[in-house]
């Protein structure tokens, strides 16, 4: 499931999904970065083009029409007459926030599934891409090409992608510039590759890699640099849209990336 927005600001590619229903304190696996991410990002004057696939139904429209009057870039969004739009059910935590579980089946739009999707030509004129919930090879495609062209690119899976295997998402890894990891995902791979993944992380990716790794913190790794542990007020596990919006806004503009974070937690906090 995937998302690739272009900021030309801005190209996003992944997964979209409309809401059905709210569920309280239920814990499911969450599908990341909806669209608010992109109507935020345009919402803030940002020129932005959305990558995705949405069934031929009635809610794939909804979100169409919602983009469209957010200012985000629809044209290079599949809508597929043989698939469903995933929908999504928003699950109420407190004072912890929310979650979304998506569900999946033989018939859910799962966004672009080819390179042959992709819209080149934005890419190479796009201050930055994020790739979201994308098929491997198409993000892989995406990220060689980018840094072929010079252009950054920020990389966002949820913990379903991880299980797939770092040999499996090497290709990814090894050339994207920014990984960005939720506390969801770093718990997975403390789990299952050590208590200090970044060290396996490290063998495969000179990313800079930005990790939730608590509730209360952020953390920057960069390659040959001393760890840097960015204090979060939030007492939250989830990495906000507002979070992700200042990052992109901030390396787009070529901000180093420390910079980027600091902007982005003061961007949290309004």
């Amino acid at each position: 499931m995937g998302l690739l927005p272009l900021i030309h600001d801005l190209t996003a590619i992944g997964c979209l999904y409309s809401e059905v229903s709210q569920v309280a304190a239920i814990q499911f696996v969450i599908q990341e970065d909806p669209q608010w991410i992109w109507l935020a990002l345009a919402k803030e004057g940002h020129d932005t083009t959305l990558v995705s696939s949405v069934g031929n139904d009635m809610d794939g429209w909804n979100i169409i029409t919602d983009l469209i009057q957010g200012n985000v870039d629809v044209h290079h969004i599949v809508v597929d007459p043989e698939k469903q739009t995933n929908e999504s059910i928003i699950i109420v935590e407190g004072e912890t926030g929310s979650r979304t579980f998506v569900g999946v089946g033989p018939t859910t739009s799962l966004s672009i599934t080819s390179p042959s999707q992709v819209p080149w030509n934005e890419l190479e004129r796009s201050k930055i891409v994020y790739i979201g919930e994308v098929f491997v090879e198409v993000a892989a495609a995406i990220v060689a090409h980018a840094k072929v062209q010079g252009t950054p690119t920020v990389y966002r899976c949820s913990v379903p992608y991880w299980e797939l295997g770092l040999d499996r998402l090497k290709p990814v890894l090894s050339q994207v510039h920014t990984l960005l990891i939720s506390n969801q995902a770093w718990v997975y791979l403390k789990k299952y590759h050590g208590s200090w993944p970044l060290l396996k992380l490290r063998k495969i990716t000179d990313a800079a890699i930005i990790v939730h790794q608590s509730e209360n913190e952020y953390l920057l790794s960069l390659v040959d640099k001393q760890d840097h542990i960015f204090p979060y007020e939030h007492d939250s596990a989830d990495i906000s849209e507002m979070f992700v919006t200042g990052l992109l806004i901030k390396l787009a503009e070529g901000a180093d990336i420390s910079q980027a974070v600091e902007y982005a937690l003061s961007h949290d906090r309004q």
